[in-house]
């Protein structure tokens, strides 16, 4: 068994995303959102909206952690573009 099989749909975290991320893929006010948490590289959680946040989440694009929010990698990466 593969192990995308072996994950139960509710327990995945990220979109379903088959390629890198780019300014193209994201509205203005999330790129600028991105942007941000990348230029910052921590932030509160209270520093972009909810909507924005869980979006940018759900992508992979960053992550919740220590109390407060932090781009991914592919964040990083995604944020140039």
């Amino acid at each position: 068994m593969s192990r995308e099989k072996a994950y139960k749909p509710w327990q995945r975290k990220k979109a379903d995303v088959d390629h890198i991320l780019n300014a193209g893929d994201l509205t203005l006010e999330e790129m600028a959102s991105l942007r941000l948490v990348v230029r910052h590289s921590f932030m509160s959680k209270g520093a972009i909206s909810t909507q924005q946040r869980a979006r940018l989440v759900e992508l992979g694009l960053i992550t919740n952690s220590m109390g407060g929010i932090l781009p991914t990698p592919a964040g990083r990466i995604a944020s140039r573009g």
